[in-house]
């Protein structure tokens, strides 16, 4: 995978991580619970998603970033 291609995923990351951040901050706040039961389980449930697809692109970049590294280290152990 080409480095423009994980720097977008990092940055994908990274804002995801952001959204996740704040919605979970909204949960401790007092317009929470007003909320109604049906608003309540549904922002659970895309917090759930949303950690889910936060974790999958935590995967993909180590996954991605690994292999650019092995591949380095393979490149620099050549003979020239």
């Amino acid at each position: 995978m080409e480095a423009d291609a994980i720097e977008r995923l990092m940055e994908e990351h990274k804002d995801l991580y952001e959204r996740t951040d704040y919605l979970h901050k909204f949960f401790l706040s007092d317009t929470y619970e007003t909320l109604s039961n049906v608003e309540v389980n549904l922002l659970e449930e895309q917090y759930t998603h949303m950690t889910a697809y936060m974790s999958i692109l935590e995967s993909r970049i180590s996954l991605y970033t690994d292999f650019v590294n092995i591949s380095a280290q393979d490149n620099e152990n050549e003979p020239q």
